[in-house]
């Protein structure tokens, strides 16, 4: 079993999942399991000379990151083919006079006119590697259901930097159990998470001791404003325009601090009854100066 929480602000993000796999309560295979994984997302862009593939070129952006709960075999298997997808099987392509990404390219094929200028590249958006996990999810999750006629038990949650906006972007993709029953696919669902608002996915124990912690709860309210903006221009606020004297951050309950909610996060996992959950803690953070980081605690 897994626990990861997770929440995010316009300018600030945390993830915390523990590190244990276990067969039952009382086997524990690993508590070294790396549940949080970075990769750097990237399009391939196809060069042409002559009217022949020669080679191809990346486009990259700042790391994201896939953590990931429930059965391990199905949940490694999408989480592997989807970081495969995403780094180096997406491809720039011409789609009736549009630059489009797909998931393939013809490298046999005989070309004109195709090569793109830089004016032609196109984002990597967080709704098109949302959309690939989604697609990927549903396809290995209805192959698991039919084939083993039990539930395909997984839960995914995506994270990183819109490099369009510059701000954190979060989805969380899992397959729902209500009405579920053998013979049938499952139903996945994706969802964007709101700013401000706490995530968890694996052990229900540990989700409902988050959910039920009201002061956390109360501490996201600030994380869905961009802070970094807000105190950017606090200065206006005076006449002379000084800059305001440094000082040591002040807890505010209704503002938690990107440590204070990580420490939290920690503490709750760390600290959970349920049998399942513990080993090596596993910690993704991120501001509004820099890209994600991972740490073990």
């Amino acid at each position: 079993m897994t626990s990861c929480l997770f929440a995010k602000a316009p300018d600030r993000i945390v993830a915390v999942a523990d590190g244990r796999l276990s067969v039952s309560d009382e086997v524990i295979s690993f508590d070294t399991a790396k549940k949080i994984i970075s990769f750097t997302p990237a399009y391939r862009i196809p060069r042409i000379e002559r009217g022949y593939f020669v080679r191809y070129s990346n486009r990259t952006i700042a790391d994201w990151c896939i953590a990931y709960a429930g059965n391990v075999a199905l949940a490694s298997e999408i989480h592997r083919l989807f970081i495969d997808r995403v780094t180096k099987g997406l491809f720039l392509t011409w789609t009736d006079g549009e630059a489009t990404l797909e998931d393939s390219f013809n490298e046999g094929a005989q070309f004109g006119d195709y090569n793109f200028e830089n004016n032609d590249l196109i984002p990597l958006t967080p709704a098109t590697l949302a959309g690939r996990l989604y697609r990927i999810a549903k396809t290995k999750c209805d192959e698991f259901a039919l084939r083993r006629r039990v539930f395909p038990d997984c839960e995914f949650l995506l994270f990183g930097r819109d490099e369009e906006t510059s701000q954190w972007s979060g989805f969380k993709v899992y397959a729902e159990d209500v009405g579920w029953s053998p013979g049938l696919t499952a139903r996945v669902i994706l969802e964007e998470i709101p700013d401000g608002r706490l995530t968890a996915i694996g052990s229900r124990s540990v989700a409902g001791e988050a959910y039920a912690d009201d002061m956390l709860i109360a501490g996201l309210v600030g994380w869905k404003v961009n802070k970094s903006a807000k105190d950017m221009f606090a200065f206006l606020d005076d006449p002379i325009f000084s800059a305001p004297a440094l000082a040591a951050p002040v807890h505010d309950p209704a503002d938690w601090t990107l440590l204070e909610v990580r420490r939290r996060f920690e503490d709750l996992v760390q600290g959970s009854a349920d049998p399942a959950v513990g080993g090596d803690i596993l910690i993704a953070t991120g501001d509004e100066l820099g890209s994600l980081t991972l740490n073990s605690d």
